[in-house]
């Protein structure tokens, strides 16, 4: 395992093909006006996986398809703070919108703000915990925030402002 990684003060922003949209588009009882749906370009931000003691702090994301932060199996200790996914860039199905995935354990993702994410704040499959989002906020909203689907454990989602929360 990597540890002691941090990523600071960065701005990923994906270039799509605008021409690939819907127009006047209502999902999760919010008009989205016209979104774009290519998912030809870039899918992730920052990616933590097999590392510990890790940081990502003041990340800008834009038009990405999955995710500004993810941390997959294998991340822990990692913190993540004062970072923010704007205007995703893909359908609005399964899979996709996930701006801060949390699938690594001992996790903090702190003061941070989504805006058209389909799960902005989530935990995937059976997941260790404990993990925690504290003080984020989320705009817009296309589905729930939440462990979703397969009962990860040990989450605390404290202050967390945004749509419907739920938990499988």
């Amino acid at each position: 395992r990597i540890s002691n990684v941090g990523v600071e003060q960065l701005e990923v922003r994906s270039i799509f093909d605008a021409s690939l949209n819907q127009t006047d588009y209502t999902s999760f009882g919010v008009n989205v006006g016209t979104y774009y749906t290519d998912e030809q370009h870039a899918n992730r931000g920052v990616v933590f996986q097999h590392v510990v003691h890790a940081w990502a702090s003041h990340i800008t994301c834009r038009h990405l398809v999955f995710s500004c932060i993810d941390l997959y199996s294998g991340a822990k200790y990692v913190t993540v703070e004062n970072s923010t996914s704007l205007e995703p860039v893909s359908v609005l199905t399964g899979g996709r919108r996930y701006p801060f995935n949390v699938n690594g354990q001992l996790s903090l993702v702190r003061h941070s703000t989504s805006d058209l994410g389909r799960h902005a704040y989530v935990t995937g499959g059976n997941e260790a915990g404990p993990n925690v989002f504290y003080r984020c906020t989320s705009t817009r909203d296309q589905s729930d925030i939440g462990p979703h689907m397969r009962w990860g454990v040990g989450q605390l989602y404290d202050n967390v402002v945004g749509g419907q929360m739920r938990v499988w």
